[in-house]
């Protein structure tokens, strides 16, 4: 990937990962190296340090830092000797806002936000303290309050991940001055283009990507859509690539439609789970293979004690890991998102008719994505960061 023309003038990013959401330095790292003169220093937990020295070797323009030994993230951040051309990017703040205050008025800095009702301290999605150490908690987030949302209106601008989440936040009455911006978690990586003939010949492939629990996911409907497709005698391959959390959810599929997950008597639908989760080039490669990726979500899942909305205030993984693999994505009907790639269901009814359609027509969509480029994204970057072009 060519790099862009700009100015002669180097910049220093400074991305800082504290605590344990790595997945995103994989998509966002080579897009903002590529960047004409910009440099990224990385700055994540000591653990990482050597995971992704390793991962990233072949990534120009990067540097890998970490805390010391013992040392606290507020007292790191301080020790940062920034220069008039560097930028800040807080890509994860959690309960800890306080660790990022030593940035205000020593850098501008950008911070990512995507659990909108935690972030905002929106009362009406919280749920009542009923313990001891609750009450403790919100005395705590009651105190810091004021100082993250100084953080936040403090900040050159706030990034997040879709255009429906930037609504969210330019509605925010404490953020009516603000800078929203909206820089996604992943670009589409070079695919090669597919065509289909219509005929079946394999298994239709899809995949259920994160963790097999009722949380986020909404798994009835999934079941349900395949005792749906179970009759019609589809090939259809169901793989839930995620660690599993709730056994019963296999259980239940096991006294349902027990011939989709036993090879003795095996059905022409297979359910595939994997109990400790996937490695990552395991998962990498068995999403590279899937013909579609289903995201069966919950419209509400809790984020600590409260309640956010799944593509208004909360951005589900699934389908940024469509748009990087270039696949089709089949959602339910209310989720906002909208492109050719995305099929919505009403219920897993009209789910499982969608996959015997597919499984026998191959008629789902196809060169998905497209539009969705790593120029696209970069150039999103360059502008949210006020970088010269």
């Amino acid at each position: 990937m060519a790099a862009i023309t700009g100015s002669d003038r180097v910049n220093v990013l400074h991305y800082v990962e504290a605590f344990d959401h790595t997945e995103l330095l994989e998509r966002w790292l080579p897009v903002l190296t590529d960047i004409e003169g910009l440099k990224v220093t990385c700055h994540v937990k000591i653990e990482y340090v050597q995971l992704l020295r390793k991962r990233f070797s072949q990534v120009p323009h990067l540097t890998l830092r970490c805390p010391r030994y013992g040392q606290g993230w507020a007292s790191y951040l301080k020790e940062i000797n920034f220069t008039e051309d560097s930028r800040l990017v807080i890509a994860t703040i959690g309960r800890r806002p306080h660790w990022f205050a030593s940035a205000i008025g020593r850098v501008r800095y950008f911070v990512v936000l995507h659990n909108l009702n935690y972030c905002f301290d929106r009362g009406a999605y919280r749920k009542a303290a009923h313990s001891l150490k609750e009450l403790v908690q919100d005395g705590r987030d009651y105190l810091r309050k004021p100082g993250k949302r100084r953080l936040f209106t403090q900040a050159e601008a706030l990034l997040y991940p879709t255009e429906q989440l930037a609504q969210e936040g330019r509605q925010q009455f404490f953020l009516k001055g603000a800078s929203h911006r909206v820089v996604p978690f992943a670009a589409r990586r070079d695919c090669p283009k597919v065509s289909y003939s219509g005929s079946a010949v394999h298994p239709l492939k899809v995949i259920v990507p994160g963790s097999v629990t009722y949380r986020a996911r909404d798994y009835d409907a999934l079941i349900e859509a395949l005792a749906v497709a179970v009759p019609s005698g589809a090939a259809i391959e169901i793989h839930l690539a995620g660690r599993i959390i709730d056994a019963a959810i296999l259980q239940q599929l096991t006294n349902r439609l027990p011939h989709t997950i036993q090879t003795k008597v095996p059905s022409a639908v297979q359910v595939f789970s994997y109990p400790n989760g996937l490695q990552e080039e395991q998962f990498i490669t068995l999403l590279a293979s899937a013909d579609i990726l289903l995201a069966p979500l919950q419209m509400e899942v809790p984020v600590g004690r409260y309640r956010e909305l799944l593509g208004f205030t909360k951005a589900s993984g699934t389908p940024f890991d469509a748009i990087y693999y270039g696949k089709p994505l089949l959602l339910p009907h209310y989720h906002p998102l909208r492109d050719p790639a995305v099929v919505h269901f009403s219920d897993g009814t009209q789910l499982g008719l969608l996959l015997v359609e597919y499984a026998n027509r191959r008629n789902f969509p196809t060169n998905c994505w497209v539009e969705r480029s790593e120029s696209a994204l970069r150039d999103q970057w360059i502008e949210a960061l006020g970088l010269p072009r």
